[in-house]
Formats: C-alpha cells, structure tokens, sequence
C-alpha cells in the first residue's frame, strides 16, 4: 500500500490523496460511501477488487494527512504539518 497526495503547485497545499492497494489495472471508478459522495472514489479492477482510493474531501484530508505525519521520517514532518494546514 502506498499513498500519493497531489499538492497545489502555487501554494503547495494537499488538493487529494490517493491510496493505492494494488498494482491491478483499475476497470472503473465508483463514488464510495452510501450516500454516494463524489468526495471520495474506490478505484476497483476488472474482478471488481478494490485498487486504491482517492479522498478527496477538505476535512477528511487533513485528518489522513495529520495521522500520516507520525509514519513519516522526522526531518520531514513539520512541511507535512505545513502543507495540511495549507489545504
């Protein structure tokens, strides 16, 4: 598993974050959530296997994003804290 936020190149604010499961192909996207919230996406393969997740909603990103800063090596947290506040 692995995530790849993508930022805004002006003010380098996180814009979405994508959790990738598998290295599967995806087939489709749907809406998650019983709501259908376009907010946030599950990417699933031609087995209807979830590939990877995209979030893309304010408040949940900064929560995923505040509860990476701890995984992620020291040097580096505090422009990760930076760059979830700017979103």
């Amino acid at each position: 598993m692995s995530l790849h936020p993508s930022t805004d190149p002006k003010t380098g604010g996180v814009l979405s974050v994508y959790v990738q499961i598998s290295d599967a192909r995806v087939a489709r996207t749907v809406p998650a959530g019983a709501a259908k919230d376009p907010s946030m996406l599950i990417d699933l393969d031609k087995d209807g296997q979830v590939v990877g997740v995209e979030v893309l909603s304010a408040e949940f990103l900064r929560k995923v994003c505040n509860a990476m800063v701890p995984r992620i090596p020291a040097p580096y947290q505090d422009q990760v804290r930076e760059a979830c506040a700017r979103r």
